[in-house]
């Protein structure tokens, strides 16, 4: 997702043994541009525990304040940004918030 964004240059993804299971990782390079990073921070916002969804209806509320940044939404249209939810007419689970 980060890579079709364009925020991020380049990725690997690669698994570790430790503590008798595998363990999956990614490693990124950040794509700058005059010297200051596409984002600076990124929130998680649902996990396995909890899980944040948003509406149609409060994402285009939501729109009008967020200027840059990005929301990554898990929906039926499988991972998608807040822009493409609006495009679809669809809410979704937040994943993640890039600001």
């Amino acid at each position: 997702m980060l890579y079709k964004l364009g925020g991020v240059k380049n990725f690997q993804i690669y698994k570790a043994f430790e503590k008798k299971k595998y363990k999956h990782y990614i490693t990124f390079t950040v794509l700058f541009y005059r010297n200051s990073p596409f984002f600076s921070n990124i929130k998680l916002v649902s996990s396995q525990s909890k899980n944040r969804y948003i509406t149609l209806k409060a994402l285009r509320i939501l729109n009008h304040s967020i200027g840059s940044t990005v929301i990554i939404l898990s929906s039926s249209k499988g991972l998608i940004t807040h822009k493409d939810a609006l495009r679809f007419g669809i809410g979704g689970k937040v994943l993640a918030v890039l600001y």
